[in-house]
């Protein structure tokens, strides 16, 4: 599942980029390196929190809640 993931970002950071470089013209290194982090991470801390909230849920931990009383 993990390589799927991964393998995502990565058509998906290169798309963008490639797009970027079709709109604006060449692209410096800094450019392709802001685009990549900011793309790429944008795709993990999605996934990561996705993961986090099946983990919540699963483990019981969102039933806990209402225990507080």
């Amino acid at each position: 599942m993990l390589r799927w993931m991964a393998l995502a970002t990565a058509i998906v950071v290169a798309a963008a980029v490639l797009a970027l470089d079709h709109f604006y013209g060449p692209l410096s290194w800094v450019t392709i390196a802001a685009a990549i982090g900011g793309f790429g991470g944008t795709a993990m801390m999605t996934a990561a929190l996705m993961g986090l909230v099946f983990l919540s849920s699963g483990t019981g931990h969102d039933e806990r809640v209402k225990d507080i009383d």
